[in-house]
């Protein structure tokens, strides 16, 4: 986490070097080659090209910035091709004096959390896990010391957009923050496993890494053989990864998931996936959550690739290029206990798709925002149409599907399709449009259809027997548009020659004249037709 706004009107102007014989800030200039990962002032970049630019002398860095706007060309120079980048004003070429030094992950922990003041290089403040500043006075070898005394107790350490290479000076981190769960490590200068490694096997208890924005120019595990079956692993406690914006291939990345023995959650968001080929094809994977929003993925078959993770109980494919899926019985094979599934933003446009997803046999939580299949539907049309297509949904779009709610949606697919349904009850394409109708049909009757050509303003009222569970006397029958809001149904109802004042107060239910399910008209702003009604239905007033 960054120190506070007092914090850093006191932060010195020199970083803080953990090893007083030696300095872990790294010497930009010597270490600077193709594939490195490069500082200028706040801009990171990576070298694609070292060596000369003629006319000009001496040696230049040739830079693919992190920023596409960053740059000036895309690696070509005066009709020159010196390397090649996807931006047209991507890359630039910097003389290697201008390249900011990188500093190590426990320097970049010091300078974050730690620093002098403006009046005494001796008097330090700095933050502890719980965001609160610590004042210490410090001089020479002691204000080393006293800072990892502080720093140690930390488990929360954020070091984004800091130069950040790695570790070169073993047992440092394990000296200034050995507590350490939740590391931030977003745009860095991190490049190599090597890098990443040598900061991970100094965290054990290191439980959450984000490395999401930086540019690793190798994820080739082949070259870091670690028993994954054991605590050899330098990342055997991590849970959760956030690689989102590294644009390593998911192939690459799953070669290397034994790495990560005791990984649950994964985050790989805007990696221009398209393909999710897993190799090997049998794995051993404690992951239960993958998110792989604002992707190239379009294919069902590819995120039925995903099915080798075995434990995958959630899954996030929101703004992906999905199109529609027949086949229910390969996602049901693929995922066998995916609970909830996120696809907001995709290119769904069949119902068949929902049936698709209804096979799944676990799933019970589904987001399914701006799609083309709901794009013309009112929001709660929608959101009843596929409750009522998918039995076992209990959450959609974040909010719960209640008992009451599933019946009311259900009464109303079986109103939306009553003309189809008399039309071809008995085909085969009107069962395979609808293979819940028939179920939903033997649950809650047949549904009422009034053909076109009948279709009056007269038969746009309701017709529905009014009786009061307080006074028996009172029955009659009343016709009602079924645009009628709830509260002016109350108001109607409590006029003196219909069930009297006591209706302003007592609850209203409507019963289903064919099998007896009794619904609250709870929601005095609804329209009645909200609830599913049907002519013949009963209208209840009972005490509330």
């Amino acid at each position: 986490r960054r120190c506070s706004a007092a914090s850093h009107k006191t932060r010195s102007t020199t970083p803080l070097s953990l090893s007083l014989p030696h300095t872990s800030h790294f010497a930009a200039m010597a270490l600077a080659k193709v594939g490195s990962r490069i500082a200028v002032g706040s801009d990171f970049g990576t070298v694609r090209y070292v060596g000369a630019v003629p006319p000009a002398t001496g040696e230049w860095y040739g830079v693919e910035w992190d920023d596409s706007t960053r740059g000036k060309h895309n690696g070509t120079h005066e009709g020159v091709r010196y390397f090649s980048c996807d931006s047209a004003t991507g890359a630039s070429f910097v003389r290697p004096t201008k390249v900011t030094p990188s500093v190590s992950f426990s320097d970049a922990v010091i300078e974050r959390y730690g620093h002098s003041s403006d009046k005494a290089d001796s008097e330090m403040s700095l933050l502890d896990n719980r965001q609160r500043t610590v004042a210490v006075q410090l001089v020479g070898a002691e204000k080393v010391e006293q800072l990892i005394h502080q720093t140690e107790k930390l488990t929360v350490v954020d070091v984004r957009d800091m130069p950040v290479c790695g570790q070169r000076q073993p047992g440092d981190i394990t000296k200034v923050c050995p507590l350490l769960r939740t590391v931030n490590l977003r745009h860095t200068l991190l490049a190599s496993l090597d890098d990443l490694v040598s900061v991970g096997r100094e965290l054990p208890h290191m439980f959450s890494l984000d490395l999401s924005d930086n540019v690793f120019t190798e994820w080739n595990w082949a070259a870091h053989i670690v028993n994954a079956t054991s605590s050899a692993s330098p990342f055997a406690s991590l849970r959760e990864l956030y690689i989102n914006r590294t644009r390593i291939d998911w192939n690459t990345f799953f070669s290397g998931l034994h790495v990560f023995p005791a990984l649950e959650s994964l985050h790989a968001c805007e990696n221009k996936l398209t393909s999710l080929q897993c190799l090997p094809s049998h794995c051993e994977s404690s992951v239960k959550f993958v998110d792989l929003a604002v992707n190239g993925i379009e294919s069902w078959a590819e995120v039925c690739k995903l099915g080798i993770l075995r434990g995958l109980e959630s899954l996030v494919l929101n703004s992906n290029v999905l199109g529609d899926v027949a086949d229910g019985s390969s996602l049901a094979a693929a995922f066998p206990l995916l609970r909830s599934l996120s696809l907001n933003k995709n290119n769904i446009s069949s119902w068949q798709t929902i049936d698709a997803l209804s096979s799944l046999p676990q799933l019970s939580d589904l987001r399914f925002r701006d799609n083309p299949l709901v794009k013309d539907l009112r929001s709660l049309h929608a959101r009843q149409l596929i409750i009522a297509r998918m039995p076992r949904l209990q959450t959609i779009n974040g909010s719960e599907v209640t008992v009451k709610e599933r019946q009311i949606a259900e009464r109303f697919y079986l109103q939306t399709y009553a003309k189809e349904f008399v039309e071809g009850e008995h085909t085969e394409g009107f069962k395979l449009a609808h293979p819940r109708f028939a179920a939903l049909v033997q649950e809650h009757g047949r549904p009422d259809y009034v053909p076109p050509a009948q279709n009056t303003l007269q038969d746009q009222l309701l017709k529905l027997n009014v009786e009061s569970s307080t006074d028996p006397s009172k029955k009659f029958q009343i016709d009602v548009p079924r645009t009628m809001k709830v509260q002016q149904l109350r108001r109607l109802l409590a006029r003196p020659k219909n069930l009297g004042p006591s209706a302003a107060t007592q609850s209203l239910l409507l019963v289903d004249q064919r099998t007896g399910a009794v619904v609250p008209l709870d929601d005095e702003s609804r329209e009645i037709d909200h609830f599913s009604p049907a002519t013949g239905d009963t209208l209840r007033a009972a005490a509330a």
